[in-house]
């Protein structure tokens, strides 16, 4: 059974929570952006109740060159612990282009937020 294929609707009123960011992660730093020039837009984090996490979020390449780099996604609870971390494939964005994303996380249970680190892959 593909988890996506339930519509997130039934899965919110069988337990799934879901949570969305005001804006982009503070948690990132400057250190870890200029790795990878990428834009981060606002995150969604929805858990459901088997434990997988789906992340979604827009992720755009503000330069004129292309862009290859992979993202880190770490998933915390709300005490601080890392309840899951995922590390994407190489993803590669054009020029001015924007897209938005979505990344599944297994063992996402008790998730609250996301730290999402860009690393440059160039």
């Amino acid at each position: 059974m593909r988890l996506l294929a339930i519509p997130v609707a039934l899965l919110l009123l069988l337990g799934a929570s879901r949570v969305a960011a005001e804006s982009a992660p503070a948690e990132v730093g400057e250190a870890a952006l200029a790795g990878a020039p990428v834009s981060l837009g606002s995150w969604a984090l929805t858990v459901y109740p088997v434990g997988t996490a789906l992340v979604e979020l827009p992720v755009g390449n503000p330069t004129l060159r292309p862009q290859a780099f992979h993202l880190v996604l770490i998933l915390l609870r709300a005490d601080g612990s890392v309840a899951a971390n995922r590390s994407t494939d190489q993803l590669r964005l054009a020029p001015g282009q924007t897209l938005w994303m979505r990344f599944t996380v297994r063992h996402g249970d008790g998730a609250e937020s996301v730290v999402i680190v860009p690393v440059s892959d160039e």
